[in-house]
């Protein structure tokens, strides 16, 4: 305690000693020009393929079941060692590499002039009575899961909610997923 009294009677009395000092403001406030930063021209990783091709695109990839990172990138980019791309790729999407899920979306990468554009052809179902997502996914897709394709697809079509289907409402189904 009298340690205490004796530091604050320091800080007390010893800067009491020093005179305020008056600082008068400029007289005119210059606003200086942005400057510019040139960054640096980055390339794409090498492709020992096409060594020629630096350009990447990125493109969709559906998850299909029993599908792991290492099984996705040996398929869609060449080697098993590129799943921690696709991690990098899709950190905000992957949780944890040890549990992804059937029929969600990945950003996967290619070189241009590597891959081809695939468009989905989207067909029209209408809703019958005593139907969900649940059961129109496995009608259509021939797995129950897929429902969630279903949501992806057709959320201007649900007003209501995925929970709740009107007989008739149109709905989008892909010919193939």
């Amino acid at each position: 305690m009298k340690r205490f009294l004796l530091i604050l009677a320091i800080l007390i009395f010893g800067c009491a000693d020093k005179p305020v000092e008056q600082v008068e403001p400029p007289a005119k406030v210059v606003q200086a020009e942005p400057a510019t930063v040139v960054m640096p021209e980055t390339k794409a990783e090498f492709n020992e393929t096409n060594p020629a091709v630096y350009e990447t695109v990125a493109y969709t990839y559906i998850i299909k079941p029993g599908d792991w990172l290492s099984t996705i990138a040996m398929d869609q980019l060449g080697s098993v060692d590129d799943w921690r791309k696709i991690r990098k790729w899709n950190y905000s999407r992957i949780e944890s590499v040890h549990l992804i899920f059937p029929y969600d979306e990945l950003v996967l990468h290619k070189f241009a002039g590597t891959g081809t554009v695939y468009r989905y052809v989207f067909n029209d179902y209408r809703v019958k009575p005593g139907d969900t997502l649940w059961s129109i996914a496995n009608q259509v897709y021939g797995d129950h899961y897929a429902w969630v394709v279903l949501i992806r697809d057709n959320m201007k079509y649900l007003p209501y909610g995925p929970r709740r289907l009107v007989i008739n409402q149109r709905l989008l189904v892909r010919s193939s997923l």
